[in-house]
This record gives C-alpha cells, sequence and structure tokens, in this order.
C-alpha cells in the first residue's frame, strides 16, 4: 500500500470546508495501476459532484430521510434519498442534487479513477464497458453498501503499517461486483453462485487477521459462519477467488514484507509472529512468491526506523 495524491474531486471537495464538515479522508493505493480515495462528508446542505475523471461512489449513511432533486447528466428527477442510498456519478459530468436538509447528513464514498475502474469492471464481465446505464439515473437503495463503505474508511485510515491491501482489494473487489450486478440487463454478469454475505465476510477476514500468528484451520473458520468446512471452501473461494490457504499464505507475506521494511526484529521472529513454524518455513514461502529471500528484500526496502 502507497499514497497517492487525492483525486480532482476530493481537491474539490476540501475547497468547500467552509460550507462542509469533510473528515477522513485515505488516500491508497491497491496496485501501482489502481488507487482510490475514500471519503466522508457529514452536510446540511446538498452539494454537486463536479466533472471529474472519477466515478464516485456515495451512500448515505446517517441523517434523516431527505427529498432531493438530481440530474446526473441524464435528466432531472425527484429521488427520495435514505440511510442506505446510493448515488453513482459518472465521471466528466455535473451530477447536481437540490434539495433542503432538515439537518445534517452523513455522506460515504469511494472515488475510482474512471479508467482503472473501467478496466478492472470490462475485466469481471468480458466486454467493453461505456457507463453504468440506469445505476447513473438517481439514487438506489445499495443498504449492502453501508457496511463496506464503514470496513473500507476504516481500515484506510490506519497508519501506513498497518494497511493490509490485500484485504482492501478484496473488499473493493466486492463493493464492484455488487455494483455490476446492481447494473442488471446493461451487463452480461457471470452467473451468481452462492457466496458468503457480506457481514460474514467481514466477520471471517477479522478472525484472520486477529488469528495470523497462529494456526488457522478450516474447522476453525467454518465454524464462525456455522457451516461445515467442505461447504465453507466454496463459499470461501467463491467469494475471494482463491482457497483459505492461499488468502492466509499471501496474508502472511504481505505482513512479513510490513515488517521487514518497517522494524529491526530478528528474521526469525517476525517468521513466528507471522504465523510461520520457523524462519526456514517462511524462507521458502517469501522466496517461491517474490524470488527474494527476506534478508536481501529487507535490505532493498528498508526504511529509516
Amino acid at each position: 500500500m502507497s499514497a497517492h495524491n487525492p483525486s480532482r474531486f476530493i481537491q474539490w471537495i476540501k475547497q468547500a470546508q467552509d460550507k462542509e464538515s469533510f473528515s477522513a479522508v485515505a488516500c491508497v493505493a491497491i496496485t501501482p495501476s489502481f488507487s482510490f480515495d475514500v471519503f466522508r462528508v457529514r452536510s446540511n446542505h446538498a452539494f454537486d459532484d463536479p466533472p471529474t475523471n472519477e466515478l464516485v461512489l456515495a451512500t448515505h449513511t446517517d441523517g434523516p430521510t431527505t427529498s432531493l432533486t438530481t440530474d446526473f447528466g441524464f435528466g432531472r428527477r425527484t429521488a427520495v434519498s435514505r440511510i442506505g442510498s446510493t448515488s453513482v456519478c459518472p465521471p466528466d459530468q455535473w451530477a447536481h442534487f437540490d434539495g433542503h436538509l432538515s439537518a445534517s447528513v452523513e455522506t460515504c464514498g469511494i472515488a475510482f479513477p474512471w479508467q482503472s475502474f473501467r478496466d478492472r469492471v470490462e475485466q469481471l464481465v468480458d466486454r467493453e464497458v461505456r457507463d453504468f446505464g440506469e445505476l447513473h439515473s438517481g439514487f438506489h437503495e445499495l443498504p449492502w453498501t453501508i457496511p463496506l463503505h464503514q470496513e473500507i474508511l476504516h481500515r484506510c485510515s490506519q497508519p501506513v503499517d498497518q494497511v493490509n491491501g490485500l484485504i482492501i482489494e478484496q473488499l473493493i473487489n466486492r463493493m464492484i461486483f455488487g455494483l455490476v450486478r446492481q447494473a442488471g440487463t446493461s451487463f452480461c454478469v457471470p452467473d451468481q453462485k452462492a457466496s458468503l454475505s457480506i457481514d460474514r465476510t467481514l466477520h471471517v477476514l477479522s478472525y484472520i487477521e486477529a488469528q495470523l500468528h497462529t494456526t488457522i484451520t478450516v474447522e476453525q473458520v467454518s465454524s464462525l459462519v456455522d457451516v461445515s468446512p467442505f461447504y465453507f471452501c466454496r463459499l470461501f473461494k467463491q467469494t475471494m477467488g482463491m482457497s483459505l490457504i492461499q488468502f492466509v499464505k499471501q496474508l502472511r507475506l504481505e505482513k512479513a514484507k510490513q515488517l521487514l521494511s518497517r522494524s529491526s526484529d530478528p528474521i526469525s521472529m517476525i517468521a513466528i509472529e507471522c504465523g510461520y513454524f520457523d524462519q526456514s518455513h517462511l524462507n521458502r514461502d517469501f522466496k517461491s512468491a517474490t524470488g527474494l529471500t527476506p534478508g536481501r528484500f529487507r535490505r532493498d526496502h528498508r526504511t529509516t526506523l
């Protein structure tokens, strides 16, 4: 994970701080080609999304139900915004919101660079994507976005050495897949197969992170969601795109990279902290994944301690 400059949308909304209560902005980069901004705004009046090269996904997460007039470039519409109401503001167009708020409303959102976002969607649906069709027409009741927004915002607000890029990437993928499914007939969406619910996914991820230094078994994790180990393996792979064993290994390697670059602990101690039996097991997995030994990685990536 690494920081990047705030998007044009974030820069614009910061300039309106005399009108808006603006907090908890986190700038992160999942890969060199895919970065995004997370934001939370509390406001007592409607504000517009200016034309930028970002697709802005914003969800009403707190505050009273409000009637607004919206125009995302597809005509003016009257819409009701309540907790769970989500707007998908297209890139390169003004998105207008007009209306009186009886009390302050909290909005959580993500500003995605459109080109990177579109590339990821096109990989999913295996076709060219120009926009999200009817999703741009107003508010949509997508309450499932709230826990994802809250979890992503919380994780992105952590100190850099505590941010787990792999888990954030999985949460973002879940958000994107949900939007693609919501777009319905606009896309040829892959057949829906059984997967973990968002609440169960967050519960499982929290458990794995907390227990990363110990032995993690399918039996332990499956018991958290009350399904058989065999069925859990199917659910987990469908949800995360990899097996539990592969996911845990990747998390351990990411944690090892963070500790190697930001701590002076002996490599043998880092191995134990990351859940390996000993340093030799860490050496084997680390070199297989990166082509470097942990010692060489530390020398190449050491930060000032």
